[in-house]
C-alpha cells in the first residue's frame, strides 16, 4: 500500500501551487467601474431573454403557475434581478459616494477685558493741534480723490436705452446709411450678421427713426422694449387635462383679466404638460397673481415664466 502525504506534504505542495500562479492584476477605481458597467450589462441582456422565456411560458394553453420548467425560469429571473440591483448599488456607491459630515468648529467667544489691543500708531501725539482747519478748504480722499463725483455719478440714475431696431443690409447699406444719418447725426449702428442695429438715446428718437424708416420703405423690424412686452406666469397643480379656456373664465370670475392662456409642450416627448402659461397686459403686475392660491379648489403655485420647462 503507497504510502499517503501527510498534511504538511500538502500544505508544501499548495504553497508552490500558489507562488507560480500569476496574480490578478489590480483594477483601478476607473477599470473597476468600467466592468461593473460591462457586466451589468451582460446580465440585462441575460435578464430580457429569462423574462421572454416567462412570457412564452405563461402564453401556453396548458400554462399552470406550478409548473416546474415555469417555476424554474421564474427563481432564476428573480435571482437575476437581484443580482444586477447589488450591482446597481455598487455602482452608484463608486459614482456618488456618501457624504463626510465634518464636524462644526465652535468658535468661544472671547470677553473684550482679554484682548491684548496693541497701541495704535497713527494716533497723535498728546497736545498736537491743527490750526486754520476751517480756512483749508475741502479734504480729498487720498487713495481717491475723485471718490466724491464717483459717489454721486453712482447715485445718479441711469437711463435705460431703448432696444434697437434691426435693418437689413442691402447692398446700398452706405445709400441707406446716408439718408438716416442726415435725418438722425447721434444714431449708432452695429453690423449684426444680415442686420445693422440702429440704436437711438431716447424712446422718441427711437419712434421718429421707426417713421422714417417706414417712410424711405427700408426693410426693418423692431424689438420691442421690456416695458412694452407683455406679462408672462406660469400655473403649476393642475391636471394635465384641464381645458386652458376654463383656466381663464375661472380667473375672470376671480377679477383677474389674462389676455391668453396656453398649456405647455414638452420639448423632448411632445406631450401636454400640466403647466399653463398666463399671458397678462402690460398694465397690471405680476405680484397680483402671485398672491392665487387655488382654483377649482385645487392648490396651484404661480411662478414667473422665464422661456424654459
Amino acid at each position: 500500500m503507497a504510502n499517503l502525504p501527510t498534511d504538511m506534504e500538502l500544505e508544501l505542495a499548495e504553497s508552490q501551487r500558489n507562488a507560480t500562479r500569476t496574480p490578478s492584476p489590480q483594477l483601478t477605481p476607473c477599470e473597476q467601474l468600467k466592468y461593473s458597467k460591462a457586466q451589468l450589462a451582460k446580465m440585462e441582456t441575460f435578464r430580457r431573454c429569462k423574462q421572454a422565456c416567462v412570457d412564452a411560458l405563461m402564453m401556453m394553453p396548458d400554462h399552470h403557475p406550478d409548473e416546474p420548467f415555469y417555476v424554474r425560469a421564474v427563481t432564476e429571473l428573480q435571482d437575476i434581478e437581484e443580482a444586477m440591483t447589488c450591482w446597481r448599488k455598487e455602482i452608484s456607491n463608486f459614482e456618488y459616494p456618501p457624504k463626510k459630515n465634518g464636524k462644526k468648529i465652535v468658535l468661544e467667544n472671547t470677553v473684550n477685558d482679554e484682548l491684548n489691543l496693541s497701541q495704535n500708531k497713527f494716533e497723535l501725539p498728546q497736545g498736537a493741534h491743527f490750526n486754520n482747519l476751517e480756512d483749508s478748504g475741502p479734504v480729498e480722499n487720498e487713495n481717491n480723490p475723485n471718490g466724491s463725483k464717483n459717489s454721486a455719478s453712482q447715485n445718479a440714475p441711469q437711463t435705460q436705452l431703448p432696444p434697437p431696431i434691426m435693418l437689413f443690409v442691402e447692398k446700398n447699406y452706405k445709400a441707406q446709411m446716408a439718408a438716416i444719418t442726415k435725418a438722425f447725426p447721434k444714431i449708432r449702428s452695429r453690423l449684426t450678421g444680415e442686420f445693422l442695429k440702429l440704436y437711438t438715446d431716447s424712446a422718441e428718437e427711437r419712434r421718429m427713426a421707426v417713421q422714417h424708416l417706414t417712410m424711405l420703405d427700408f426693410q426693418f423690424y423692431t424689438i420691442k422694449s421690456k416695458v412694452e412686452r407683455p406679462i408672462k406666469v406660469v400655473i403649476k397643480g393642475l391636471p394635465r387635462n384641464t381645458n386652458p379656456e376654463e383656466i381663464k373664465q375661472d380667473l375672470e370670475i376671480l377679477g383677474y383679466t389674462p389676455d391668453r392662456v396656453n398649456q405647455l409642450i414638452g420639448r423632448k416627448n411632445k406631450r401636454p404638460l400640466p403647466i399653463f402659461l398666463i399671458t397678462l397686459p402690460v398694465i397690471l403686475t405680476i405680484s397680483k397673481y402671485l398672491i392665487l392660491k387655488t382654483i377649482n379648489y385645487l392648490s396651484i403655485r404661480v411662478e414667473g415664466y422665464d422661456g424654459r420647462v
